[in-house]
């Protein structure tokens, strides 16, 4: 789960400091993926994923995540 909230946090505080969301989001997509390592059947960590990918205007690589975060939690709004 750390890994996990990192990759949330570091998404959410590269809204603080939008100059560079490429870079957040590089730090966020490491954290999300150490998560992914650890625990690949948790919804969430595939969507900080998504995240982190869309922050780095990786949108063609977020899809898929996305996708299988819905695919492991279909009735959660988030």
């Amino acid at each position: 789960d750390a890994w996990g909230d990192l990759a949330y946090g570091t998404a959410l505080a590269s809204h603080l400091n939008a100059s560079n969301p490429a870079a957040a989001g590089r730090r966020a997509e490491d954290a999300a993926r150490r998560a992914l390592a650890l625990g690949a059947v948790s919804a969430e960590f595939w969507s900080h994923l998504g995240v982190a990918l869309d922050l780095q205007a990786r949108q063609g690589e977020a899809e898929p995540a996305f996708r299988r975060a819905v695919a492991l939690a279909p009735n959660n709004p988030e």
